[in-house]
C-alpha cells in the first residue's frame, strides 16, 4: 500500500528527473546540435566543438575535456589592454559553458565580415569593438537562451593582417602585421629586404637608394584621414611610444628617403649630422644628441644658417629660453662652445725602475722632476741612478724627417742622410741624461703635460766584441778605461785592426775610442778586425778583374785601327 508520503516522494522524484531531462534536451537542441551541423557543413577544424555529456543518469559530477585553446606563443612587450585592443576578422576566442551536468569548450573565430558565430545563438557583430565589449556582448546574447549556465570567454589568439608600405623602396607593398606590431618592427623588415636586394640594383639610377638612406625621423602613417608622424631615432633615445606607435589594420606607412640634415658639434655627447625634422627646436636636437657634456658652455651657442645659396648668417644664443624656442631649418650648423680648462688633469708618466710607476698630476711649468720622483717612491733597487730619459708628448712629430722620407734614396743629399741617421739615434723632444752630474742638474727640470720619465735598469756590465781573444760581457767598473777592458778580455786577436769604437748604450751611436773619455754602464766596445777570406777565391777574383781590363784594352785597340 502506497502511503501519501511515499506517493509524494515518488512524484517529486519523477518531476525532478523530467526537469533535468528537459534541460538536457533543450541544451542539445538549441546549442550543440546547430553548432555540430555548422561544423560538418564548413569542415573547418578551428571551430571544432567538444561536448562531454553526463556519463550516467545518476551522476551529477561534470566531465572536463582538455583542448588546445591557445595556438601560438606570443612575445608581448606588455599585457594586452582589453579596453583598447580592437577586435577584427581573425581574432580567436575560447567560449566556455558550464552547466550542472557538463562543461563545454568551443573555439570561436571572427569571420571576414566581422561577425562571430555562437552555436544555438547565431551571428553577433563584433568588428570594431574592444575585447571587453565583445565578451560582454557575447555573454548577454548567450544568457538570453541559457540563463542557468555559467559562461567564461577569453581572447585566445590575435589576428594577423596586411598593411601597405610605400616610399622609395626596392620592396614596397604589403607586409604582415598584428595589432601588437609597431612601426619599428616593420621598418626592420623593410631594411633587411632593402639590404638583401641592394647588390642586385643598378649603379647609376634611382634604384641605387640603399637602406641606410631611408628616413627614420620622417616616417608617416596614414590612418583613415589622420596623418601620424613617426620618429624612430627619438623613440630609440627616449623610449616614448608615441614616436613608435602600434599598427592598426588599414594603416598605410610611408618611408621616405633622407632629404635634409642639420649638424651639431662641440659640447654635446653625440656630435655629428642629424636628419632634419620640421619644427624641431634647438633644445630638441641637443636632447637627441645626448644633452650637454660636462664641459659645455651652454651660455654660448652659435647657429650658422644659409640665407641664400652662398651667404650665411650666424645666430648667437645665450639663454635657455631661446634654446627652447629657436626653430631649426635644413643645413643649420650648430656649435656648442666647450670649456677647455674644465677640470683638466695635467699628468705625466713615470715608469721603469721606480717603486710606484704610473701617472701623476702636475702643475705644468711648475712641478719639478724630483717632486714626481719622490711621489713615485724614489728609485727601485735595480735602478741606474746615473741615467734618466725624458720625452715630451707635445713635440713628437718630426716634419723634417717626414719630408726626407718622401725623397727617393738616390736623390737625398748627404745632409739629409745625416739628419735621418741623427734622428734614428734620438727621440724628438726627448733628452737622455747619462751621468750622475747631468741627472743631479735635471732634478730641477720643470715638467709639462704628457712628459714621460723613464728610469733605466742598472745592468752593471760592458760588452766587448770584434778582434778580441775572449769577447763577451764583463762587469762594469766606473774607474776602468777601454784598454783595461781589452786586457780583461785577453787582449787583441791576430785579426784585430787598429780601429776601436764604443757604441753608446743610450743613443746607439758608434764613436771612435779616442773621442770617448769614459766607458759607461752598458756600453759596447768594438774592435774592428780583418775580414777572413780564402786565397783561392781572392785569386779567382783578381784573374776575373784582369780579364775584364784586357777585354776593354782589346776593344779600344780595335776601334783605333
Amino acid at each position: 500500500m502506497i502511503t501519501p508520503l511515499l506517493y509524494f516522494k515518488l512524484q517529486f522524484r519523477i518531476k525532478f528527473l523530467l526537469s533535468r531531462l528537459l534541460s538536457e534536451i533543450k541544451f542539445y537542441i538549441l546549442f550543440v546540435l546547430p553548432f555540430i551541423i555548422s561544423v560538418a557543413a564548413s569542415q573547418t577544424s578551428p571551430l571544432a566543438t567538444s561536448i562531454v555529456p553526463i556519463t550516467s543518469q545518476e551522476s551529477f559530477t561534470p566531465q572536463i575535456y582538455t583542448q588546445e585553446l591557445i595556438e601560438d606563443d606570443w612575445v608581448l612587450e606588455k599585457t594586452i589592454d582589453p579596453d583598447k585592443y580592437i577586435v577584427g576578422p581573425g581574432d580567436k576566442f575560447v567560449f566556455n559553458l558550464i552547466t550542472s551536468g557538463s562543461i563545454t569548450d568551443i573555439k570561436l573565430q571572427v569571420n571576414p565580415t566581422g561577425e562571430i558565430l555562437i552555436p544555438g545563438i547565431g551571428l553577433i557583430l563584433v568588428d570594431g569593438l574592444t575585447v571587453n565589449q565583445t565578451i560582454e556582448k557575447m555573454k548577454t546574447e548567450s544568457l538570453k537562451l541559457y540563463e542557468n549556465g555559467r559562461i567564461n570567454i577569453t581572447l585566445a589568439n590575435i589576428r594577423e593582417f596586411k598593411i601597405q608600405v610605400i616610399g622609395h623602396l626596392a620592396n614596397p607593398g604589403y607586409y604582415v602585421a598584428t595589432h601588437l606590431t609597431r612601426v619599428l618592427d616593420i621598418f626592420k623588415v623593410v631594411i633587411r629586404k632593402e639590404r638583401k636586394n641592394s647588390a642586385f640594383l643598378a649603379e647609376t639610377s634611382h634604384e641605387t637608394i640603399t637602406a641606410p638612406e631611408l628616413s627614420q625621423r620622417n616616417i608617416l602613417i596614414k590612418r583613415n584621414d589622420i596623418i601620424i608622424r613617426v620618429d624612430l631615432e627619438r623613440f630609440g633615445m627616449f623610449g616614448n611610444e608615441s614616436n613608435n606607435p602600434q599598427i592598426r589594420q588599414g594603416d598605410v606607412i610611408y618611408i621616405p628617403i633622407e632629404k635634409n640634415k642639420v649638424s651639431i658639434y662641440g659640447g654635446v655627447v653625440l656630435t655629428g649630422d642629424y636628419e632634419y625634422v620640421e619644427n624641431e627646436t634647438l633644445f630638441d636636437l641637443i636632447q637627441l644628441a645626448g644633452g650637454f657634456t660636462a664641459n659645455a658652455d651652454s651660455s654660448y651657442i652659435t647657429v650658422t644658417r644659409f640665407i641664400n645659396d652662398i651667404d650665411k648668417e650666424i645666430f648667437k644664443i645665450n639663454q635657455l629660453e631661446k634654446i627652447k624656442t629657436f626653430t631649426l631649418i635644413p643645413d643649420d650648423h650648430i656649435v656648442v662652445r666647450k670649456k677647455k680648462d674644465y677640470r683638466r688633469q695635467d699628468i705625466v708618466n713615470i715608469f721603469g725602475e721606480v717603486k710606484y710607476p704610473g701617472w701623476y698630476s702636475i702643475l705644468p711649468g711648475e712641478t719639478l722632476l724630483k717632486e714626481i720622483l719622490n711621489q713615485a717612491g724614489g728609485y727601485a733597487t735595480k735602478a741606474d741612478q746615473t741615467r734618466i730619459n725624458i720625452s715630451s708628448k707635445g713635440i713628437l712629430l718630426d716634419n723634417e724627417a717626414k719630408r726626407i722620407s718622401t725623397i727617393p734614396y738616390p736623390d737625398r743629399s748627404n745632409s739629409e742622410l745625416s739628419y735621418l741617421r741623427a734622428r734614428i739615434r734620438s727621440v724628438k723632444g726627448g733628452v737622455k741624461l747619462s751621468s750622475s752630474k747631468m741627472v743631479l742638474k735635471a732634478m730641477d727640470f720643470k715638467l709639462e703635460t704628457g712628459d714621460a720619465i723613464f728610469i733605466p735598469r742598472y745592468f752593471g756590465e760592458v760588452e766587448i766584441i770584434g778582434g778580441i781573444l775572449f769577447p763577451g760581457r764583463y762587469p762594469y767598473e766606473p774607474e776602468m778605461e777601454i784598454i783595461d777592458y781589452i786586457e780583461l778580455a785577453g787582449g787583441l786577436s791576430k785579426s784585430a785592426m787598429k780601429s776601436i769604437f764604443v757604441v753608446n748604450a743610450e743613443t746607439g751611436t758608434k764613436i771612435p775610442a779616442k773621442n770617448v773619455e769614459k766607458i759607461g754602464n752598458g756600453d759596447t766596445i768594438f774592435v774592428e778586425e780583418k775580414i777572413e777570406y780564402r786565397k783561392w777565391d781572392r785569386f779567382l777574383e783578381i784573374i776575373n778583374v784582369f780579364g775584364q781590363i784586357a777585354t776593354i784594352l782589346f776593344v779600344i785597340q780595335s776601334i783605333a785601327r
